[in-house]
């Protein structure tokens, strides 16, 4: 391996840790991100000559990217063509050689002796800026039926654009094969019959998102009708992470730990008075006009800097619940928890607010946080070792002490969201990519919880597990452990209650704060209908008819069309949404109604009947009714193909026993 072969390993390994910094790397919605942004890579590089102590010749040059001096195996990586001695040059079979007879085995090389032989002479420091190309979450989009729905039904799409700086341009989709548009962030789609809806948002990044298609039924109750998401694809999977690493079977969840539909489901509106006083002291709010600036000489807020900074502290607690929502998804941590932990231990605001105990970020994580991450979560130590040591070979765990140390400080680095040279002090894109890494952390602390339970052969419930993590996560291994061996001492059941009586002072408080914000999340939520947000309506564009250009001679010519339209009819008595052959609908009567008058009839064989559009005018309407069952459905004449009527009927209310 060559300087140069070096030189391009050094900065991958500073694109590796820059990715560390950015978060997890699973898959978006539907399949592995495909959007990428360009940034900036400035690293530090060492110039070093390994020099020979017995005659000063310059044996090799090496260029490295920490002050000291290269290690053996860098050098070995480097420098294996000037160190090892070199083979012979094979000569024919049967080719004499001088002294063949005398010659002996060459003696092994002795490394160990030639590093003894050589020093290190520094050379020079330079400064190189390189552009790599990282990934950036996608845009999330979903579909949402609104209930309690009167009249006119329809369906909500909503679409987040979690890339910091930038927002959602427009949504755009297919109904039924009519093409609509929405200018905002959010679209409601009217539904009047069974539909297949295809929609996608695009972004000021430039993109747009993937599509999704929903199959949605209006279904018929004695209640009256509703309108029901049979099917979305991709579908937004979600699996509870810590439940499967705690062996635990699929039990009905807690409300809290249940997954939101949207993100806009985790809006709150909690007056914090930390992230006020943040907020005044850091620029975001302008508190000039209040006595001592909005400010105590504490740093806490008055009066009237709560009241000027109210609005804003809604907006801060929020502008992460895209990503914390994304997250969740990904990861399978319940997103109310991740919310209430950044607001336990930080209210939102990213700084390093406990710098003294060298605690960074959203969740002020610690060395002894970090310990627990990089111990339990192999991926995520792989990203950061692979940022710092070209051998990662070997586990967090046997790692030697001063090694373990520079892992969790390359953890930390990524963590860090302060930045003197950004507006307010603070990396804020930075900070909600460490969303993700925070998330894992927690993740980790599942496992070895997990692990603390199992040495004692110990089970508790769903929720005392969850808190019995949250005192790993914020009071360590310690505080849990040893109150656990006191449980098993005693023979108690592994209970919160009997727990929090052995318990650090630490842990117990923290979790008994941590739940009573749990609990009363939806006392702070804001409701959908409570939501100021822009709100579109689909505006569908008709079908395009082309036409030749008028001149004072010729007129415009209808295009005239060659398709037809499929109609297909079905008792769905399995309710499975699918047409089985045996659920087709014999000897049904149907019509078409033009926009001229006219009606064409057929009647259903095997459940199906054909209607040909043969000359109709490409645009027109035709309304396909079945008189005998009062159901109609609109569709447009295309120009050529086939267009699916699909008719779902669903088998009557009967009493089970005839008066």
């Amino acid at each position: 391996m060559n300087r140069r072969a070096l030189f391009l390993g050094i900065l991958l390994a500073a694109a590796a840790l820059f990715l560390a910094g950015v978060g997890g790397s699973n898959a978006s919605q539907g399949g592995s991100t495909g959007r990428f942004k360009t940034v900036e890579v400035k690293v530090t590089q060492y110039g070093w000559e390994l020099v020979s102590n017995q005659d000063g010749r310059v044996i090799c040059q090496i260029i490295v990217d920490h002050p000291t001096r290269p290690t053996n195996q860098e050098t070995l990586t480097v420098c294996a063509e000037q160190i090892f001695p070199q083979e012979p040059t094979p000569l024919p079979p049967g080719t004499p050689t001088p002294d063949s007879g005398q010659a002996g085995t060459p003696e092994p090389f002795d490394l160990a002796e030639f590093f003894a032989s050589v020093s290190w002479r520094f050379v020079t420091t330079r400064q190189h800026v390189s552009t790599v190309q990282v990934p950036v979450p996608e845009m999330v989009v979903n579909l949402v039926v609104p209930p309690d729905q009167s009249g006119e039904f329809f369906v909500s799409i909503y679409a987040y654009e979690p890339v910091f700086g930038e927002r959602i341009t427009g949504i755009f989709g297919i109904l039924n094969g009519w093409e609509f548009s929405c200018p905002a962030s959010r679209c409601d789609v009217p539904i009047t019959t069974d539909s297949v809806l295809e929609f996608w948002a695009a972004s000021s990044y430039g993109d747009e998102s993937q599509h999704v298609v929903a199959t949605l039924r209006v279904v018929r109750t004695l209640e009256g009708e509703r309108i029901e998401l049979s099917s979305l694809v991709p579908i937004t999977l979600y699996q509870d992470t810590c439940s499967a690493i705690w062996g635990m079977p699929r039990t009905p969840l807690p409300a809290w730990a249940e997954f939101p539909p949207l993100p806009d489901d985790l809006n709150t509106m909690k007056p914090y008075q930390y992230l006020a006083g943040q907020l005044i002291a850091a620029g975001v709010v302008n508190a000039q006009d209040c006595p001592g600036g909005g400010l105590y000489a504490s740093g806490a807020p008055t009066q009237c800097g709560l009241d000027r900074s109210a609005q804003a502290v809604v907006d801060w607690q929020n502008q992460y619940d895209v990503v914390i929502w994304d997250t969740a998804r990904k990861i399978g941590i319940p997103p109310r928890l991740i919310k209430v932990m950044i607001e336990q231990e930080s209210q939102f605001w990213p700084g390093n607010s406990r710098r003294a105990w060298y605690e960074y970020g959203l969740a002020q994580l610690s060395q002894a946080g970090a310990d627990v991450a990089l111990r339990w979560d192999n991926e995520l130590y792989q990203e950061i070792c692979n940022g710092l040591f070209f051998d990662c070979s070997m586990a967090y765990g046997r790692l030697p002490s001063w090694l373990q140390a520079a892992m969790r400080g390359g953890l930390m680095r990524a963590i860090d969201s302060e930045c003197p040279a950004c507006q307010y002090g603070i990396d804020l894109a930075r900070a909600r990519d460490t969303i993700p890494t925070f998330t894992r952390t927690l993740r980790s602390n599942c496992y070895q919880v997990k692990y603390l339970m199992d040495l004692r052969k110990m089970k508790a419930s769903y929720e005392d597990m969850w808190k019995f993590t949250f005192v790993s996560y914020h009071s360590g291994f310690q505080c849990l452990s040893t109150a656990l061996t006191y449980l098993e001492y005693n023979k108690l059941p592994a209970t919160w209650e009997n727990a929090s009586r052995f318990l650090c002072p630490s842990g117990l408080i923290y979790v008994n704060d941590f739940w009573k914000s749990l609990d009363e999340f939806d006392l702070y939520r804001i409701r959908r209908a409570d939501r100021s947000q822009l709100v579109a309506r689909a505006v569908f564009v008709p079908t395009p008819v082309p036409t030749v250009a008028p001149t004072p001679t010729i007129t415009p010519t209808v295009v005239r069309s060659m398709g037809r339209i499929r109609v297909l009819v079905y008792v769905d008595s399995n309710t499975n949404n699918y047409p089985e052959d045996s659920e087709k609908v014999e000897g049904v009567n149907v019509e078409a109604r033009f926009a001229d008058g006219t009606v064409l009839t057929a009647q259903t064989v095997r459940g199906e009947a054909i209607i040909d559009l043969s000359g109709r005018r490409v645009g027109d309407v035709v309304e396909i009714v079945l008189p005998d069952l009062f159901r109609t459905l609109k569709v447009r004449v295309v120009r050529d193909g086939e267009i699916p009527a699909v008719f779902r009927l669903e088998e009557p209310v009967v009493p089970p026993v005839l008066p």
